[in-house]
């Protein structure tokens, strides 16, 4: 986070699309995401609404460009970040914020863009493996609450 205490808004622009890909993925096929089981490779964490989630990300100091698995449901206007699996439960709960691990099921993009239920915002490498922790997510929630709270949110 800046030394200021107000966080920068690299993720804010992704909270709606431009009108090139908002049209792409609300007219996308249906193979262009699929339904996907969590708990195995992966599991995620789901925050609403999506704005929240965004400004959570800001407070991590991460970028798109980051290639951390991070996805926009813009119909449920949800965040969903993988996480390792069998971490989607660690940290504190938080109202709003969802655990999806083994036995849940997740829309995931197939492709570089997805739908409009599932969107990359930020796509895995190629490789993968690599994933933000769920605990640390929860807490810049909470971090990204208290600063909205407080008036110092940009975002």
């Amino acid at each position: 986070m800046a030394e200021s205490g107000i966080t920068p808004c690299t993720w804010a622009s992704l909270l709606e699309p431009n009108t090139e890909t908002a049209d792409r993925l609300r007219y996308a096929s249906r193979s262009s995401a699929e339904l996907t089981a969590c708990g195995e490779e992966w599991d995620a964490v789901a925050v609403a609404p999506l704005s929240r989630g965004l400004a959570a990300l800001d407070t991590l100091d991460v970028t798109p460009e980051d290639c951390f698995p991070v996805i926009a449901d813009y119909h449920r206007q949800e965040l969903i970040v993988l996480v390792p699996v069998g971490t989607a439960n660690d940290g504190e709960e938080i109202q709003g914020v969802r655990a999806l691990g083994r036995g849940a099921f997740l829309m995931v993009p197939r492709g570089e863009l997805g739908t409009h239920n599932a969107a990359w915002l930020s796509s895995p490498t190629r490789f993968g493996g690599r994933y933000l922790g769920a605990a640390a997510l929860r807490a810049a929630v909470k971090e990204a609450d208290k600063a909205r709270a407080d008036g110092r949110a940009l975002c």
